[in-house]
């Protein structure tokens, strides 16, 4: 009887081994897959702006942005949101974030 319980608790100890193993497998799997969808997926950024050098005296300003698409997929703009502050001094709306400044 004893000789069973050891091949059953080196069987067990097989399968933890085996079922961590296959975890792990899993988790690169996932970060490759990720990695792979981040590399190759389009990445639209603010290229260039052109404003009217007297915008600050106009009723409403108008501003021109260029968005390129720096990815290796073709991509869709379907939204976007720009601030314009004119001041001396820089105070960012909370509803844009501080993230990197």
């Amino acid at each position: 009887m004893r000789h069973g319980l050891k091949i059953s608790v080196a069987a067990t100890r097989a399968t933890r081994r085996s079922a961590v193993a296959a975890q792990d497998a899993a988790n690169a799997a996932q970060k490759s897959a990720d990695a792979l969808m981040t590399g190759e997926r389009a990445w639209l950024l603010v290229d260039a702006i052109a404003a009217d050098p007297d915008f600050a005296k106009q009723g409403t300003p108008h501003f021109i942005f260029r968005v390129a698409n720096f990815g290796k997929t073709p991509g869709f703009m379907i939204g976007a949101k720009a601030y314009v502050q004119i001041s001396d001094e820089f105070d960012m709306p909370k509803e844009f974030g501080t993230a990197g400044l």
